[in-house]
Formats: C-alpha cells, structure tokens, sequence
C-alpha cells in the first residue's frame, strides 16, 4: 500500500537537499560548540503514513508492508573484519569523524541496510557517541544495542551489585537520551536476551516501565530440545500481554561453527520458530511486523520472506545480493532510501 505524502514533503529536491544538509549543520554545531543563533527543530509531519485502528491496544498504527524488504547490519564484529570499530570511539569529539559516518549511513540506506546492531554500552564513551550517533542517523534508521552481560533477560539488577546496576541504568539513560535527541521515527532498541519466560517479564517490566523500546532476542538457547517452538511462542505472548514490550523480536542462528547437519536443523528450528510467532495474536502491532531474522542461507529467506517477514540481519554487506535475490523471487524488493 502507498504512502501518502504530506504537502510540505512537494518540495524541489534541490531545495529538500539543501534543507537537509542546514539540518545537519545545526546538529553538528550543536553537538561540537559551535553556535548558529537557531535551534533545530524535528520535522515530524515528514510523511504521513496510512494507518490502522488495532481494537486490542486502542492505537493506531502504520500498515505493514510485507513487499518492502528491509536490512539491519550487524555491526558488532565490525572491528575485526574492518579493522575498526563501526562508531568511533572518539566519534563524539570529531566532526570529522561525525560527518564520516554520516556519509556511511546515507550509503548503507541507499544499498538497503536501514538499520544497525550494536555493541553494548560499557564505557562513559559509548553513551556520548551514541548520543552523537542519534543525530546523524538517517530518518527511520534503527539501532539495536545489545545488553552487557550482567543485563539480559536471566540476570536480575540487585541491591548487592550496585556498579553493575549503575551501568545499567547508565546505558538505558543513554538510549532514552538518544532516542530524544532523533528525529521521531529513528528507533533505539535495548537487546534483550531470552533465558526463560520469568525472566524475561522481569527484564521487560523493568524496561517498559522506563519507556524503552526492547527487542526479545531468541538464540538457539532459547529454541533448545527441552523446548518447543510452540511453547516459546506461547511464553513470548503471555510476556506481551503482561508487560507490553517485545517491540522487535529476533530470532537469531547458532554462532556455533559445528557439523553441516547441526546447522541444518538449526536452520530449520529457526524457521519453525518464526512460524509459531507468527501465528500469535497479541495486542499492539502484528508479530510479523516485529520479526527480525538472521539471514542464514538462501532456505531460511525463502521459507521466512514467504510468511511475510520484511526485516533481517545480516552479518556483512556481501549478503545484501541474497537477500535481494529472493525478494524479487517472491516479487517483492529491497527498500532503498534516496
């Protein structure tokens, strides 16, 4: 379905290029101290989508578009196979480096990839380049940032810690300050990872109560033997209905390099999972609209793509072709923002 396009988007491109690029100067001066006399404002009447009534959550909400396939890199090993971090560790006091990875987002968002999963927050550092990194990011980018170890679905904060409960409401603080310093429709999402179903209600009443954005993350430990991906489907609903939360699900492979059988019923467990989840019926968006997907092999994108899935991860860019490659089989297409 089309979206519908404000009046005040009609615009010569020229001059919408040239309002875009005043914008990001202002941020930039902002975020370097270097004064304009003017405060930047968010757009937020951008564009206005077709919209749906949901009686379960009483909002309205956007139209999935299944056809429109979308891509989110995941940037945690950038380092290694790029010999530098994906955000540079002094992002937040180079403007050099700011415009740098302003390019590279515009590019990325161009190729397909609308999207990044990012290291945890661990350092002072990270939370002023994340904060840098929300300006710059393009309209409609999403960051996923992954939970630090003491802070997933099967470790609850305690009293008894309080170092590592302090870097934990440090990195949410970071988030929630980020995601006010974006434009509206930039999305900043706290991983967290599934353990069990107790768990995770207590992860997610923590976060939704602070109004953070949170994507359920679901490893081969969590679609183990000892549990069916119907009974999965079943404890993820039962914390949606509870709690809210569970924005984004991400249904991820095994890292585990084994046996070519072993990854073969990986793969087929994943799929089965998003099956489950996809049936569900909860209050709020539809699971498919929340689903993310490791992009596995060539059979897990057929099988996943056919049930409605538009969003996935990829590892590096050389997976963009495959991906696009089983979209335009199933008639669909990679979306590419200009």
């Amino acid at each position: 379905m089309m979206s519908i396009v404000a009046p005040s988007s009609r615009i010569h491109s020229k001059s919408g290029n040239f309002r875009r690029f005043l914008k990001q100067e202002r941020a930039f001066s902002a975020l370097f101290g270097e004064s304009t006399g003017t405060k930047p404002k968010k757009n937020i009447c951008r564009f206005l989508s077709t919209t749906y009534y949901d009686s379960q959550s009483g909002l309205h909400l956007p139209v999935y578009d299944e056809t429109e396939i979308r891509l989110i890199l995941d940037a945690r090993n950038y380092e290694s196979s790029q010999q530098q971090p994906f955000v540079p560790h002094t992002l937040s006091k180079d403007r050099v480096e700011a415009e740098e990875l302003s390019e590279k987002l515009q590019e990325l968002a161009l190729r397909g990839i609308h999207g990044v999963v990012l290291p945890a927050i661990r350092f002072p550092r990270d939370v002023r380049n994340l904060h840098t990194f929300s300006v710059i990011a393009p309209p409609g980018f999403v960051i996923l940032s992954e939970s630090n170890d003491n802070d997933s679905s099967s470790s609850k904060p305690s009293n008894d810690n309080k170092s590592s409960n302090s870097k934990i409401n440090n990195a949410d603080d970071g988030l929630i300050k980020a995601n006010e310093l974006s434009s509206p429709d930039t999305i900043f999402s706290k991983v967290v990872r599934y353990s069990n179903e107790t768990s995770l209600r207590e992860a997610l009443h923590r976060l939704t109560d602070r109004g953070l954005h949170t994507t359920v993350s679901l490893t081969p430990y969590a679609y183990n033997d000892d549990v069916e991906p119907i009974k999965l489907a079943s404890n993820i609903a039962a914390s949606i209905d509870d709690h809210g939360g569970c924005d984004y699900i991400w249904v991820a492979r095994d890292h585990d390099k084994g046996s070519a059988t072993t990854a073969a019923n990986s793969s087929d467990t994943m799929v089965e999972v998003c099956e489950e989840l996809a049936y569900l019926d909860v209050a709020g968006a539809t699971i498919k609209s929340r689903l993310l997907v490791d992009a596995v092999n060539q059979d897990v994108l057929e099988d996943v793509m056919f049930l409605g899935v538009n969003k996935y991860i990829i590892e590096d860019e050389n997976q963009i072709e495959l991906v696009e490659s089983v979209a335009n089989d199933q008639g669909k297409s990679l979306l590419r923002r200009r």
